[in-house]
């Protein structure tokens, strides 16, 4: 892709042509991830609350109970959690088909943003669900007891990244995964529920043909399982 960027601007500028015989475009990876299983979930979240960063338990839960892509995640505001409702409003995606979608919370994303909420007794609608703060010992008692601290907290502008925290807490879990795949664990769930394509890519947003392939035969599965269960009820 990058090459692809680069063959596009030489393109405007009338050298391409001069160097296309010496270039050979490179395979676009084309995997879309994995969903993962409920052993590596469960030891992913013990890892994600011993890190340094508080705001990554909560990051990964909702993510793994929304569907939310990184940079949907990170640029959301309070304003688009509606708790009486309990669903959020989805602001700026990858896609058109992912903007605004309206995602109900279960119980589990409610209380965990419910509990988050009163870290921030000042915030405001506009205000960064996930702002951007730093983390140093507290005082001597800190340097006495390794005990953490979040400073230079600014509710008005996002995270940058839990890459850091992230990387730790996998390695700590030896959970071998990308962010993007607690997304495709989300989807894979609501396909094995029996959910309609509409009914996925309405929470979902976008997904490539491919992905929705990967679910229905998901789906199919579920399908195959619940006609054998139900089978072997029946001979018992």
């Amino acid at each position: 892709m990058e090459v692809g960027t680069l063959r596009a601007i030489l393109r405007k500028h009338r050298v391409w042509a001069n160097i296309q015989p010496d270039v050979r475009m490179l395979k676009t990876r084309g995997e879309i991830g994995r969903a993962l299983s409920a052993d590596e979930q469960h030891r992913l979240l013990i890892a994600v609350k011993n890190v340094r960063s508080r705001s990554l338990y909560p990051a990964v839960l909702l993510s793994l109970h929304t569907g939310l892509r990184n940079a949907e995640l990170r640029h959301l505001r309070w304003r688009q959690i509606d708790f009486l409702e309990k669903q959020l409003i989805v602001g700026k995606s990858k896609t058109a088909g992912g903007e605004g979608r309206v995602i109900p919370l279960s119980e589990t994303a409610f209380s965990v943003l419910h509990e988050w909420r009163r870290e921030f007794p000042d915030a405001a609608p506009a205000h960064y669900v996930f702002p951007t703060e730093r983390y140093g010992l507290a005082g001597e008692e800190g340097y006495l007891e390794g005990k953490v601290v979040p400073y230079a907290i600014d509710p008005t502008k996002p995270i940058g990244s839990w890459k850091v925290a992230w990387t730790a807490a996998r390695t700590a879990a030896k959970v071998d995964c990308r962010w993007h795949d607690m997304r495709h664990t989300f989807v894979s769930r609501l396909a094995e529920s029996q959910a309609s394509d509409a009914t996925i890519m309405s929470l979902a947003g976008h997904l490539s043909r491919k992905m929705m392939e990967r679910y229905s035969h998901t789906r199919a599965e579920a399908k195959r399982a619940a006609i054998s269960r139900s089978e072997e009820r029946r001979v018992g």
